[in-house]
């Protein structure tokens, strides 16, 4: 009998992958976390806390994302017209 395939696809990523996603640092990612709301500005994307560290999910970074672009323009961008798409976040492919 052949193993159920699963039509699920990557929605938590850790720091490296969210800030590869994102187009910042990771460094730059655990700044946010540390300084939270205090931060003036931008806090950063949303971020859950978890026993084995720190999960981004995609939906919090493409809503984090948007809200950027809302400020720069009329139109936000899709995570599809980014500069880095979904199978390169989870290949961990380079930009």
């Amino acid at each position: 009998m052949a193993a159920p395939v699963h039509s699920w696809k990557k929605r938590g990523f850790t720091t490296r992958e969210a800030a590869s996603y994102i187009g910042r640092s990771p460094s730059w990612l655990r700044k946010k976390r540390l300084r939270g709301l205090a931060d003036p500005g931008d806090p950063g994307p949303r971020w859950l806390p978890t026993e084995g560290g720190t999960i981004y999910l995609i939906e919090s970074l493409d809503e984090w994302l948007n809200s950027l672009a809302m400020k720069a323009g009329p139109e936000p961008v899709s995570a599809s017209q980014s500069h880095l798409t979904r199978p390169q976040i989870e290949s961990g492919t380079p930009r």
